[in-house]
């Protein structure tokens, strides 16, 4: 099946059906999810994840690596605890953590600058900033990227205030 974002994102597609805007997109149905590999101007796949009716993106640590040095405005959100972000952060995050899910999505928009705004979001392997991608998703959020865990970002970390 070939899909585009973009026309997914306008209504164009479901999952039963195909079309194709020269992005190349593939959908798969796993475990109630969608997932849509998307091939950008670079060779990195970007995948759009439809949960709960809700999307939003996963980004490699090399692609969004690229993306935070181009100068493009990104928040660079940290799921995790204090205890952890002390240890180490991903230079110009903002700790937020998941803590408890739903108070999450009202401090977001305290610190989110608006519903089109840039996010990425980590923690430790994945799992939080899992469940952190959809809430922001679920509240509207449409540019909220799934970076995954600290575990896998090979580039330079630095310890964080913990605060």
């Amino acid at each position: 099946m070939i899909a585009s974002i973009n026309s997914i994102r306008a209504g164009k597609c479901s999952v039963s059906s195909a079309c194709s805007n020269g992005l190349a997109a593939g959908a798969a149905a796993i475990a109630g999810s969608v997932w849509l590999l998307a091939r950008r101007d670079s060779d990195i796949p970007v995948q759009a994840q439809s949960q709960k009716d809700v999307v939003f993106y996963s980004v490699t640590p090399g692609e969004a690596k690229r993306r935070m040095q181009s100068g493009e405005k990104i928040v660079i959100l940290d799921v995790r605890t204090p205890e952890e972000n002390a240890e180490k952060r991903i230079p110009g995050s903002i700790l937020l953590p998941l803590g408890r899910p739903e108070a999450f999505g009202p401090a977001a928009e305290k610190i989110i600058p608006g519903k089109r705004a840039v996010v990425f979001v980590y923690c430790r392997s994945g799992r939080r900033s899992l469940t952190a991608a959809e809430i922001l998703a679920d509240s509207g959020y449409r540019n909220v990227y799934h970076l995954g865990g600290i575990m896998d970002w090979p580039y330079e970390t630095e310890a964080g205030r913990g605060e």
